[in-house]
């Protein structure tokens, strides 16, 4: 029955249960340690969360009352932004009509008093005066050869040929469309 007993075995046991609970202490010790730690790295984080939050915040308030503030301006600049791209958008399409204009006016002599000219797209009204019908006359030949060539204007169309019997003087009037 005493073989089971082993004295210096137990004595052993007792000392590594001893170093085990020392072990244990320390590594309990490192573990409040990481906790309060990691606690303190967290609690910073969040402080600092609120912290961009309210900055975050505060600044959208401050830009809020600026653009609020600014209306008037803003407003201004979009509706003169809006107007200069009108603007822009018309001189590229617009056709240029100096050279339209000029080989109509060639086309009369010193005789003719253009009344009115109005040029609409691809389509215009013209209105001539002269004291007789030759001048009118030669400056409808002209047109003619214009349209005949494909040179600017694609057709005429007489309208009327009025005369002013008190003043002598013959009026033309033609619609006219371009090419």
């Amino acid at each position: 029955m005493m073989y089971d007993i082993n004295l210096l075995k137990q004595a052993k046991s007792k000392q590594l249960t001893k170093k085990s609970v020392k072990l244990a202490r320390v590594f309990a010790g490192l573990f409040i340690i990481l906790l309060i730690i990691s606690f303190a790295v967290v609690f910073f984080e969040k402080h600092a969360y609120q912290t961009s939050i309210q900055n975050l915040t505060a600044q959208k308030q401050s830009l809020i009352s600026t653009l609020q503030s600014e209306s008037g301006k803003i407003n201004s600049i979009l509706l003169l932004n809006n107007r200069l791209f009108a603007v822009k958008r018309i001189l590229n399409e617009r056709t240029s009509y100096d050279k339209i204009l000029q080989t109509i006016l060639n086309q009369g002599s010193d005789q003719l008093t253009y009344t009115s000219i109005n040029i609409t797209g691809k389509t215009g009204s013209l209105t001539l005066t002269a004291s007789s019908l030759a001048p009118l006359n030669d400056f409808l030949d002209k047109l003619k050869t214009l349209v005949k060539n494909k040179n600017t204007i694609a057709s005429i169309k007489q309208n009327s040929l009025t005369v002013d019997n008190v003043g002598g003087v013959f009026t033309l009037d033609l619609s006219l469309t371009l090419l």
